[in-house]
């Protein structure tokens, strides 16, 4: 397990752990000795949770017959040499079609967006209905931390593409969670409300949905 220091000029010392190691953000003013107290303090926990994180992202070496999930299925990937590259989803197997150049993680990643797209639009558009808010622009990308995020000011949403191994119930939370920043920038007590009564079992699915393993990361 790695950890990186970084300091920046915040108020408080933060922590954050991810699969590839520990991150430590570090007030300017804070001396380098309550930094090690600190870390020393939250040693349990930070090796708990890293343990959790790494455990549930695996080394994928994109090769025939091994697994993947997919909208909340197990998939087997199929491998075949050709003379062009292409990704077609048959039931429960993934059929990739491969050259020598062919970027195979690359491919799956474009597969598994093309698959989430129209998820996501049909439950942003019934949603945002729902809520009378009116997002705008919708984009899918790779994030290490969230599963996504939305511009208050603007309605811009972005989501996760990893959102695209889960189940559709644990999509729908999240599209849920970030239109009702539309209503409620913060997590504060009406945000809290508000998911409730749109989503009244969100807090099991976003257990759910940190527990279920992760296709991409970052």
């Amino acid at each position: 397990m790695q950890i990186t220091f970084k300091r920046k000029r915040v108020k408080n010392l933060t922590i954050r752990v991810k699969p590839e190691g520990v991150f430590v953000t570090i007030p300017w003013g804070m001396r380098e000795a309550q930094v090690q107290d600190f870390i020393r303090q939250k040693k349990s926990w930070i090796e708990s949770s890293w343990a959790k994180v790494s455990t549930r992202q695996r080394a994928y070496t994109y090769t025939e017959g091994e697994k993947h999930w997919l909208l909340g299925r197990e998939v087997t990937l199929r491998v075949i040499q050709g003379s062009s590259s292409s990704c077609r989803i048959q039931g429960d197997e993934v059929v990739l079609t491969v050259t020598p150049e062919t970027d195979r993680k690359r491919m799956l990643e474009q597969a598994w967006g093309e698959q989430l797209r129209p998820i996501l639009v049909w439950l942003v558009q019934k949603w945002a209905a729902v809520m009378q808010v009116h997002p705008s622009e919708l984009t899918i990308k790779n994030m290490t931390s969230r599963w996504g995020s939305c511009n208050f000011r603007n309605g811009k949403l972005s989501f996760a593409l990893d959102l695209a191994a889960k189940p559709e119930d644990l999509i729908e939370s999240v599209v849920i969670h970030e239109l009702t920043h539309l209503l409620e920038p913060s997590h504060n007590q009406r945000f809290q409300q508000l998911m409730a009564s749109w989503d009244k079992e969100y807090r099991s699915k976003r257990k759910r949905l940190n527990h279920f393993p992760r296709e991409f990361y970052g």
